[in-house]
């Protein structure tokens, strides 16, 4: 059987990689916008990272209700 601490660890690694490897690819890989030039890159960092933050605000407030 697989302890839980070897899970979370293997867990956190895995999305430690994926965001490094996602960001590298938002910010160094994608394509320059033709109208904002570079500063439209951050935009593929930054919305996801809302929708992450406003679903964690709303499973917490679920999680809350009696």
């Amino acid at each position: 059987m697989i302890s839980k601490r070897v899970v979370r660890r293997s867990t956190g690694i895995a999305a430690f990689t994926s965001l490094a490897g996602a960001t590298y690819v938002a910010l160094a890989l994608a394509p320059t916008d033709g109208l904002m030039g570079t500063v439209q890159r951050i935009m593929y960092v930054h919305v996801p990272t809302a929708w992450v933050a406003f679903l964690a605000f709303f499973m917490t407030f679920a999680a809350s209700v009696p």
